[in-house]
C-alpha cells in the first residue's frame, strides 16, 4: 500500500513538472513575442486594413464615416470580424490607461500585446494536444523549436487576416490531432475560411477528407455540420460587414472572386511552383526545415498528421502568386515534425550515426538562433516611416497651429498608422498622387516622405531604414547596412 502511494506521488509530481515545463516554454514565447512588439511596434502595408479598423473601432465607436476605410477601402474589402473582437478585449486596458494619463501611441503596444495573448494561447492548445498524442517531451521540445525561429513568433502579434485565421486553424489542429470531436474540427475551419481568410479551404479540405476516411465523420456528418458551419458563418460576416462598409457586402466572397477568377493576384508579381520549398519554408523553419524531413521519415505516427500540411503546401504551390504568410497554417505542422526528430535523434543510444545526427541537431539549432537574430536586426530598420512619424511628434517642433502633416505612400507603407495621430486639432493626410508644388497650394506644413529634398520645404530628420547586408574581411565577416529612407520636412515660412 506504501508503494502505490508513493508510486502515485511520483506520478502527480511529474505531471506538475511537465506542465510546468510547458507553461514556463508557453511564457517565454510570449516573452518572446512580447519583445518584438516593444522594439518593433511598427506595422506594414499588409496589417493597414485591420490595425486601423481597431483604431477606429476604439476612438470613433459608431461615427462610421470617420474610419479610415471609408477613404481608402483597399484592393478588396476586409471582414471586421478580427479587429471587432481584438478592439473589444483592449478597450478596458485603453481605458484604464486613458484614465492614468497614458499617451496614444501606446495603445499601439496594447491592442498587440491582445493579439499576442490570443496567438500564444492557439499555439498552446496545439502544443498540448500535441503533448497528448506524441509525449509530453515532443510538445516541448515543440514550444523551444518555435522560440528559435524569427518568422512565426515575429508575425503572432501583427494584425494580419492570416495571423486570425490562425489562431482558429492552430484550436481545429489542436482537437483533430488529439482525436476530439471532428464536428468542431469542421465549424472552426468552416468559420476561419468563410470569415476570415478563404484560402484556408486548402488546408481545411484535406483535413476533412482525413476525418472521413478515418472513419472519424460520415459523409452525412460532414456534409451536414459544414453546410451549417459554412452557411452561419457567411451570414455572420454579412450581416456584420454590411454594417461597416455600408452596403451589402461579403467580404471573403469578393477576395475569392478577386484571386480565384479573376486571377488578379498575379499583378502582385508571381513565383515558381517550388518556391514554398526552396525558399519560403527554409527561411520561416530554419534548422527545423531538414528535421521536419528527418521527423516525417522517422515518426509513424506523423503520416495522419503531415498528409493534409504536403497536401496544403502542394495545393498553394499551384497558385503564381505566393507569399510565406499565405502558409503560416503549415508552420506549426512542420514543427511538430521537426520535434519528433529532435526527440527521436536524442533518445538514441550512443553510435557513431546517431552521435553525428545529435551533433547536426546541436549545430541547426545554432544555426536558427543565428539567422533569428539577424533576421530582427533585418526588421527592426523596416519600419522608417512609422519611426519618422513619432519623431515628429516627439518633437512637437511645428510654427503652425493646427499642423497639416502629409504622409506619401513609402511611408504610409512603411509604420505610419493612426495610433501615431497624437496632436489634437492636426490635421492628417494619406492623399495619393500629388506633386511638390501641390504640398504648397495643398497647406501642408509637414510632408513625411522617402524624397529628400522638396521645394519650400526644409529637411528636419532623416530616418534611416535597413539597406542591406554587406560582406567584408574580420569578424563578424558581415555588416548591416543602412541608409536614409524617410525625411520629415517642415513648410519654410
Amino acid at each position: 500500500m506504501e508503494t502505490e502511494t508513493r508510486k502515485q506521488k511520483r506520478t502527480a509530481t511529474s505531471k506538475s513538472q511537465r506542465k510546468d515545463g510547458s507553461n514556463t516554454g508557453l511564457l517565454f514565447l510570449l516573452a518572446l513575442v512580447a519583445l518584438y512588439v516593444l522594439t518593433i511596434p511598427f506595422t506594414k502595408v499588409e496589417e493597414s486594413f485591420n490595425l486601423q479598423a481597431i483604431h477606429d473601432l476604439l476612438y470613433h465607436g459608431t461615427e462610421l464615416a470617420a474610419y479610415d476605410h471609408q477613404q481608402f477601402p483597399g484592393v478588396v474589402p476586409r471582414t471586421f470580424t478580427g479587429a471587432c473582437l481584438v478592439a473589444l478585449l483592449s478597450y478596458p486596458v485603453l481605458r484604464a490607461g486613458a484614465l492614468l494619463g497614458l499617451r496614444k501611441a501606446y495603445s499601439l503596444y496594447i491592442v498587440r500585446m491582445v493579439i499576442a495573448v490570443l496567438s500564444v494561447g492557439a499555439v498552446g492548445r496545439f502544443q498540448k494536444a500535441v503533448s497528448r498524442r506524441f509525449g509530453t517531451e515532443v510538445g516541448n521540445v515543440l514550444l523551444r523549436i518555435t522560440c528559435m525561429q524569427f518568422h512565426l513568433p515575429f508575425y503572432l502579434s501583427r494584425p494580419l487576416p492570416n495571423v486570425f485565421a490562425m489562431m482558429l486553424t492552430n484550436y481545429a489542429m489542436g482537437i483533430w490531432i488529439e482525436g476530439g470531436n471532428a464536428t468542431k474540427v469542421v465549424y472552426l475551419l468552416a468559420f476561419a475560411t468563410t470569415v476570415v481568410r478563404c484560402d484556408a479551404i486548402l488546408l481545411a479540405g484535406p483535413i476533412g477528407l482525413q476525418l472521413y476516411f478515418n472513419g472519424e465523420l460520415t459523409l452525412a456528418q460532414g456534409i451536414k455540420s459544414g453546410m451549417l458551419a459554412t452557411l452561419g458563418s457567411v451570414a455572420f460576416s454579412i450581416i456584420l460587414d454590411s454594417c461597416f462598409w455600408g452596403r451589402l457586402l461579403y467580404p471573403e466572397g469578393v477576395v475569392l472572386f478577386f484571386n480565384t477568377f479573376q486571377n488578379k493576384s498575379v499583378e502582385w508579381g508571381t513565383s515558381p511552383w517550388h518556391w514554398y520549398i526552396t525558399s519560403a519554408l527554409p527561411r520561416a523553419l530554419l534548422g527545423a526545415f531538414p528535421l521536419a524531413v528527418v521527423g516525417i521519415l522517422l515518426e509513424k505516427k506523423l503520416a495522419k498528421v503531415m498528409t493534409p500540411c504536403i497536401a496544403f503546401i502542394a495545393l498553394y504551390s499551384f497558385l503564381p502568386h505566393k507569399e510565406l504568410r499565405f502558409i503560416f497554417f503549415a508552420l506549426p505542422l512542420l514543427n511538430l515534425s521537426a520535434a519528433c526528430a529532435v526527440v527521436h535523434i536524442l533518445r538514441k543510444k550512443a553510435g557513431t550515426f546517431w552521435d553525428l545526427a545529435k551533433v547536426g541537431t546541436l549545430c541547426a539549432g545554432i544555426a536558427s538562433l543565428f539567422c533569428t537574430i539577424m533576421f530582427a536586426c533585418a526588421a527592426y530598420g523596416n519600419y522608417p516611416g512609422g519611426v519618422g512619424f513619432r519623431w515628429l511628434h516627439q518633437q512637437n517642433t511645428s510654427t503652425v497651429e493646427p499642423a497639416r502633416v502629409h504622409i506619401d505612400t513609402f511611408a504610409a507603407m512603411s509604420g505610419v498608422s493612426r495610433f501615431g495621430e497624437e496632436m489634437e486639432g492636426w490635421i492628417y493626410s494619406k492623399v495619393e498622387g500629388l506633386n511638390h508644388s501641390m504640398y504648397l497650394s495643398m497647406g501642408y506644413s509637414h510632408v513625411i516622405s522617402e524624397e529628400q529634398e522638396i521645394p519650400g520645404f526644409r529637411m528636419l530628420h532623416a530616418v534611416d531604414g535597413f539597406d542591406g547586408i554587406g560582406l567584408h574581411r574580420g569578424f563578424p565577416p558581415f555588416e548591416w547596412r543602412v541608409a536614409p529612407k524617410v525625411f520629415v520636412h517642415e513648410r519654410i515660412p
